[in-house]
C-alpha cells in the first residue's frame, strides 16, 4: 500500500518540479507533499524518506529543486522495492569452511557479510565498522565468545546490537547462560542456511524498525524465525518474580522449560517466554507446573497470550502484562484485543498516515471511521458516538485545534479520549493541545506500535 502511494507522490513531485520555473505556487505544492512524507516515512519504516522530506521543508524556495531531487531518488528506490542501504552482518567463527558457507548464504544486494576468526579480529571490526547483526561462535582460538558478549552488553554503544550465539553445544545450561548474558538468541550448529537467513532478516528489520527497544523485538523475531516458520502461531508468556533478579530467574526458567521454549528479557523485572506451536491452555499448564515446582520461583507470576504475527508481539505482551498484574492466579490467560463494539474516529487529510492508522487499529479489532475534512469530522462526531477520536492539526475547513475544542464542548465527549496526531510538535503547540482538552499528543513521524499501545491505554482508562 505504501509503495503504491509513494509512486503517486513521486509523479506529483516530478510534475511540480517541472513547473517551478513558471509557477510560483509549485514550491508550496512540493512542501505540502514533503509535509505528508515527513509524517509517514518513518512510520512505515523508511526514516530516510522523513529525513529528505525535512530537508525540503527547511530549504528556501530558491534551492528547493536540488533537495527535492534527493527526495525523489529515495522515493523511486522505495517504490521499486529496493533497499536504501546494505546492512552488515559480522560472522565470528574460527572454522573457515563454516565462515565461507555463512558468507555465501547471507551475502546479497541487501546484506554485506564481514568475517572474523578470533576475538581480536572481531573487536577490531566492531570498533571500525557499523555492524547491524553479530553471529558469534563460543569457542575461539584466543578465548571464549562469551567474553565479547559481556563486553558489548556492558557498552552503551553496543548494548542494543542484535547478537546470536552459534554453538555446537546442545547444553541447556550453556544456552541459558548465553541468554542471561544478553544474547538475543542461541542457534545450534550445524544450522540450516535458509533458516539462518530468515533469522538475520528478522533481526535486521526489527533492529532498524519502529520499536523504541529494538533488542526486545529482535529477540522475539528470532524465536519465530529460528524455527523456519515465522508465520506459525506461538504462545507468549510474560513472567515476573518479585525479589528475584532477572538473570537468575532467566537461567532458572530456561533450565526448567523445554528445548523449544525460548526465554529472554523484556523489561525491568519481566521476562518473556515464547512457546512455538503450543496452545495457550497447554502453555498455562506447563508454566504453572514449572513455577510451582521450584522454590526459587514461588513468588513468580505469569500470563500467556496467543500470537499469530511477529508484528503483533509487542501489543500481545502488553495485554499479558496487564492480565498478570490484575489476576489472582499464578498463571493467567490474557484476553484478546478490543472488539468491534469500540468505534474510533480518525480525522486526517493525509491519505498515507490515515491509511496506516486505520489499518493498524482495524487489525486490533476496532471499528474505525475516517474523515479527511475538519467540518465533516465534526458532523460525524455530533451524529455518532465514538469511543476515541484521533485528530490531525492541519486539515481543510476546520483545523485540528478548533475541532478539538468544538468536540470537547459536546456533552457526550467530555470524558472521551481525544488524541492529537500531527507533525506540528513545538512545545507551544503541545501545550495548546493539552490545554484545549487533548488526552494525548503524538508527533509525526510516529511508531504505529506506540500509537496502538496508547490507544489501548486510553480506552482502558476510559
Amino acid at each position: 500500500m505504501y509503495r503504491e502511494a509513494i509512486r503517486d507522490e513521486t509523479v506529483a513531485l516530478d510534475e511540480l518540479v517541472a513547473r517551478i520555473p513558471t509557477d510560483p505556487a509549485a514550491a508550496e505544492g512540493i512542501k505540502d507533499i514533503a509535509h505528508r512524507l515527513k509524517g509517514s516515512g518513518s512510520s512505515y519504516g523508511f526514516p530516510e524518506i522523513t529525513a529528505r522530506a525535512m530537508n525540503v521543508l527547511a530549504t528556501p524556495d530558491a534551492g528547493i529543486v536540488g533537495v527535492t531531487g534527493e527526495l525523489l531518488e529515495v522515493l523511486r528506490l522505495v517504490a521499486q522495492g529496493g533497499s536504501l542501504e546494505k546492512r552488515r552482518v559480522l560472522v565470528v567463527e574460527d572454522d573457515r569452511l563454516i565462515r565461507m558457507l555463512l558468507m555465501k548464504s547471507l551475502t546479497d544486494d541487501k546484506l554485506d557479510v564481514l568475517e572474523a576468526g578470533t576475538l581480536a579480529e572481531a573487536r577490531q571490526i566492531i570498533g571500525a565498522d557499523v555492524v547491524d547483526v553479530l553471529l558469534l561462535d563460543l569457542f575461539l582460538p584466543d578465548g571464549d565468545g562469551r567474553r565479547i558478549l559481556v563486553e558489548l552488553r556492558s557498552s552503551d554503544a553496543y548494548a542494543g546490537l542484535p547478537i546470536v550465539v552459534l554453538s555446537g553445544s546442545d547444553s541447556g545450561d550453556v544456552r541459558a547462560e548465553c541468554l542471561a548474558l544478553g544474547a538475543d538468541g542461541y542457534v545450534e550448529k550445524p544450522c540450516d542456511p535458509v533458516v539462518l537467513r530468515s533469522l538475520v532478516d528478522s533481526l535486521v528489520t526489527v533492529a532498524h524498525g519502529d520499536s523504541p527497544v529494538p533488542q526486545r523485538r529482535a529477540a522475539l523475531a528470532h524465536f519465530l524465525a529460528a524455527a523456519g516458520r515465522p508465520d506459525v502461531p506461538a504462545t507468549v508468556a510474560v513472567v515476573q518474580a518479585k525479589h528475584l533478579p532477572d538473570d537468575p530467574l532467566l537461567v532458572e526458567l530456561a533450565s526448567r522449560l523445554g528445548a523449544a521454549d525460548h526465554v529472554a528479557r523484556w523489561s525491568d523485572g519481566e521476562l518473556i517466554v515464547v512457546m512455538e506451536s503450543v496452545a495457550a491452555a497447554d502453555a498455562m499448564y506447563r508454566l504453572d507446573e514449572v513455577l510451582g515446582r521450584a522454590a526459587d520461583l514461588e513468588t513468580a507470576r505469569a500470563a500467556v497470550v496467543d500470537v499469530h504475527d511477529v508484528a503483533e508481539l509487542p501489543e500481545a505482551i502488553d495485554r499479558a502484562s496487564r492480565a498478570m498484574r490484575t489476576s489472582v492466579r499464578r498463571v493467567a490467560l490474557a484476553g484478546g484485543p478490543a472488539k468491534e463494539d469500540v468505534r474510533i474516529l480518525v480525522a486526517d487529510d493525509d491519505d498515507l498516515t490515515a491509511g496506516l492508522v486505520v489499518h493498524r487499529l482495524e487489525r486490533e479489532g476496532y471499528r474505525v471511521e475516517r474523515s479527511s475534512d475538519g467540518r465533516e469530522a465534526f458532523r460525524m462526531a455530533t451524529t455518532d458516538d465514538y469511543s476515541l477520536v484521533i485528530l490531525d492539526v492541519k486539515m481543510p475547513r476546520i483545523g485540528g485545534f478548533e475541532l478539538l475544542e468544538r468536540i470537547r464542548e459536546l456533552p457526550q465527549y467530555h470524558e472521551t479520549p481525544i488524541v492529537m496526531l500531527t507533525a506540528i510538535g513545538s512545545e507551544k503547540d503541545v501545550v495548546r493541545g493539552f490545554n484545549l482538552g487533548a488526552s494525548d499528543y503524538i508527533v509525526k513521524p510516529f511508531s504505529p506500535t506506540e500509537l496502538t499501545a496508547r490507544v489501548q491505554r486510553l480506552l482502558l482508562e476510559d
